[in-house]
């Protein structure tokens, strides 16, 4: 059997064939990503071409609107019942971590500014950007790291994950024919375009991978600006947040059990006395978040609330002292 997923947006457009043969949902390739921006469903489609991208991780990008709706109420509560707000000169700054293409940034941020006019949110994103490279119908896309994302060879999509693993919601071992053109082309072709690439002889065109609702936003709202942020590195923005939110990434698929240590004294370090970490997961929009909320001290971390059966490292965030 033979897969063949959607490389060009005629296809995307068509909207028919959206799946394999075995019922698989087909992957849509990224670097359609700019082509839908103009389109009046541009924000739909930008949710399908991302369904089922990963960045250099492993992480999905993976996101919906409106996804903690009756989680983001709770933490709104809290903040209240903290006490903590802004003032004239002196904003209340929100740090919104890991926010894939930050469309659950732009429903929160709005919330925010129904109490908080005085504010400053910074939704940021490990990598918020790929490039691609094209010669011929083939493109490439890698991140900035220069690691291989994704090939495009005509009418074959596919998306690998760091160290050439494939990514597996495409259960290619059921597709033995897509395995083999995969290796031929990802050494015969992709590998070459990539050298040529660091030569400097092929040229590398950037994505933004942003919603485009967050993009608009944050053209319209100085209040709401997007940006690039490892959490496993000190924050760069200055001024101390009252609240810090870090969303479906504090998995521990995504980092070793010894990063979480050092992440977390960064988000310590970003929080002002008293801030507020807010950290859960859920999946599907609307589901129950498994999170927690949890105050600065100076010792650490002290529970504030908590939604469903918790967050999935509640142990760490206890057991953390800076």
């Amino acid at each position: 059997m033979i897969r063949f997923d959607i490389h060009s947006l005629e296809q995307l457009l068509q909207g028919r064939h959206r799946r394999t043969v075995f019922g698989d949902e087909k992957i849509v390739s990224v670097t359609l990503y700019e082509e839908i921006l103009a389109l009046p469903d541009a924000e739909a489609l930008s949710e399908r071409i991302l369904l089922h991208f990963p960045d250099g991780r492993g992480a999905y990008r993976r996101t919906y609107t409106r996804r903690f709706e009756a989680f983001d109420a709770g933490v709104l509560a809290a903040l209240a019942e903290a006490g903590l707000h802004g003032a004239e000169g002196a904003p209340l700054i929100v740090h919104d971590v890991g926010v894939s293409d930050a469309r659950t940034s732009c429903d929160f941020f709005g919330k925010m500014l129904e109490r908080e006019p005085h504010l400053v949110f910074h939704a940021t994103d490990f990598d918020p950007e790929v490039f691609v490279i094209a010669s011929g119908r083939t493109r490439v896309a890698i991140d900035a790291a220069q690691r291989l994302l994704e090939i495009v060879w005509p009418p074959f999509v596919f998306t690998v994950l760091n160290n050439g693993r494939l990514i597996q919601h495409a259960r290619y071992y059921l597709y033995p024919v897509n395995l083999v053109v995969m290796f031929f082309v990802e050494r015969l072709v992709a590998r070459p375009m990539l050298a040529l690439h660091r030569a400097g002889r092929l040229e590398a065109r950037p994505l933004t991978l942003f919603s485009p609702r967050a993009r608009a936003l944050a053209r319209a709202e100085p209040r709401f600006r997007l940006g690039k942020q490892d959490i496993r590195e000190p924050f760069r923005e200055p001024g101390r947040a009252a609240l810090l939110r870090a969303m479906n990434v504090l998995n521990r698929s995504y980092f070793p059990e010894a990063e979480f240590r050092s992440i977390l004294g960064n988000f310590h370090a970003a929080l002002r006395p008293g801030g507020l970490l807010v950290t859960g997961s859920n999946q599907a929009s609307g589901s129950q978040v498994d999170g927690g909320i949890y105050r600065r001290t100076e010792a650490g971390f002290s529970p504030v609330r908590q939604s469903g059966g918790g967050s999935p490292i509640h142990g760490l965030i206890e057991a953390f002292a800076p």
